[in-house]
This record gives C-alpha cells, sequence and structure tokens, in this order.
C-alpha cells in the first residue's frame, strides 16, 4: 500500500501537491503523474484532499472532478483553517 497522496486547497485558493504549491492548470498533468507512477494492476492511491473551511464549494468540487478525472477517486476529505497546505 502507498503512502496517500496529500493534496490542500488553502484559503487563499492556492493548491499544494504535498508540501509544493501547483497552479490550478497544472494540476492535471501533476495527477497524471502520480497516476502513471503507480504499478499497473494497482489499486488508485488514495488521496488526502485539505480544504480550508473558507474555500468557495465550488473550488473544492473543481479539483475533486480533476480527482476523478485522474482515476483517483479514493479520497478522504478534511477541513481545516488557516493557511497552512
Amino acid at each position: 500500500e502507498q503512502e496517500p497522496v496529500q493534496l490542500s486547497l488553502a484559503a487563499d485558493g492556492s493548491i499544494y501537491l504535498g508540501d509544493t504549491p501547483v497552479s490550478e492548470q497544472a494540476l492535471p498533468e501533476q495527477l497524471a503523474r502520480i497516476v502513471g507512477s503507480q504499478p499497473a494492476g494497482a489499486e488508485p492511491r488514495q488521496v488526502m484532499l485539505r480544504a480550508d473551511t473558507a474555500l468557495d464549494y465550488g473550488r473544492v468540487m473543481r479539483v475533486m472532478g480533476e480527482l476523478n478525472r485522474a482515476g483517483l477517486n479514493r479520497v478522504a476529505l478534511v477541513s481545516t483553517q488557516g493557511d497552512a497546505p
């Protein structure tokens, strides 16, 4: 079992994969890279999606849509307050 992917949405709208900032435009490519690095036939990786409670719901849903398109559909949602990734 691989470590979960850590994806965070900060209150200011910035996106982080782990501790690395990622633009919304680059997110699909980064997610495809994660999926492509999985061994053939492996279960999809778990994603820990941390989203600040101040964010617009639509923003969170757009990121969840990108996760779904990439095939990363094992998502655990965690709500946070503050800008920490």
